[in-house]
């Protein structure tokens, strides 16, 4: 898990420090780094202090660990939207429409359906008319869900419907793909193509992670628990490669890293002024080309 930690903090800064990856796809990743990190920053906190910690710092970490790790669920959701609704407003050159409160939607919607979600499981633990069977139990045996019912109801019922709505829209974007590759003049296929692949390695990694958590359930092995808890622990790495772990990715991030203050602040020589612009426009337009169809 500490591990995964590192992965995201990694690829939050690669698109935090990059200009070119400030774009919309950007900042949904970035989001989607982020619940996830809080995620698993806090359940390394509940392993630490899960069996002296008081019942209100233990429901306060319970309450962060769910709201973040199913707001992570919900960014997959709006990445897949936005490749969806990006295809759907390519005109005949490619071009795509600009929407400057676009990411102010998709986040207003994200939190939104991710406060809705958590709400039950913060209303009926704390209420006495559910069942002890069906409450979260909170603070239990953990600082979060802390049974397999609990699990299953407040965490893999949600999880699941929100892969299978990711499942419909990653076959209308395939759908959608096929329909514009019959038209001519659209320069941009392939950008898409390729950022569907990208959210389509995600939706594996996701839903063969939330998959494995319903073997232990079903079968009643508890030592397939183990193999679930290592997949979900790895799904920063898994991140890190799908997104991050490319030659080109990596050698922009380094040379903005050691050289970009020194460029940007440098005074070269007259010789050198015009050679020196024209290796920065080219090194700016191939980065931009990256972000574009890299993500």
């Amino acid at each position: 898990m500490i591990a995964s930690c590192l992965c995201l903090i990694f690829s939050i800064a690669v698109y935090a420090i990059l200009p070119e990856f400030r774009n919309v796809n950007g900042k949904n990743l970035i989001s989607m780094s982020s619940c996830l990190l809080t995620t698993f920053l806090m359940l390394i906190l509940d392993l630490i202090i899960r069996n002296y910690a008081p019942f209100q710092v233990c429901f306060t970490i319970a309450m962060i660990i769910h709201v973040t790790f199913l707001g992570t669920f919900f960014w997959t959701n709006v990445m897949a939207f936005d490749i969806w609704k990006t295809l759907t407003e390519m005109k005949s050159k490619g071009e795509v429409k600009k929407h400057s409160k676009k990411y102010l939607k998709y986040s207003i919607y994200a939190w939104t359906a991710t406060i809705l979600t958590s709400l039950p499981a913060a209303i009926f633990e704390a209420t006495d008319w559910v069942p002890w069977t069906y409450r979260p139990k909170f603070g239990v045996t953990r600082c979060w869900l802390s049974d397999a019912t609990a699990f299953y109801y407040y965490f893999n019922l949600p999880v699941g419907v929100i892969l299978a709505c990711n499942l419909v829209m990653f076959i209308l974007i395939v759908r959608k793909l096929r329909i514009i590759k019959k038209m001519t003049a659209i320069l941009n296929v392939k950008q898409q193509q390729e950022r569907t692949n990208l959210y389509f390695k995600l939706f594996l990694v996701m839903g063969i992670t939330w998959s494995t958590e319903f073997l232990p359930w079903v079968t009643g092995i508890p030592g397939l628990y183990a193999l679930a808890g290592m997949l979900t622990a790895l799904h920063g790495c898994f991140l890190f490669f799908i997104f991050i772990c490319k030659k080109r990715i990596l050698t922009t991030f380094f040379h903005r890293i050691r050289y970009g203050k020194k460029l940007s602040s440098s005074t070269p020589n007259t010789s050198s002024t015009q050679p020196t612009l024209s290796s920065n426009n080219n090194q700016k337009q191939s980065i931009e080309n990256l972000a574009d169809s890299k993500f």
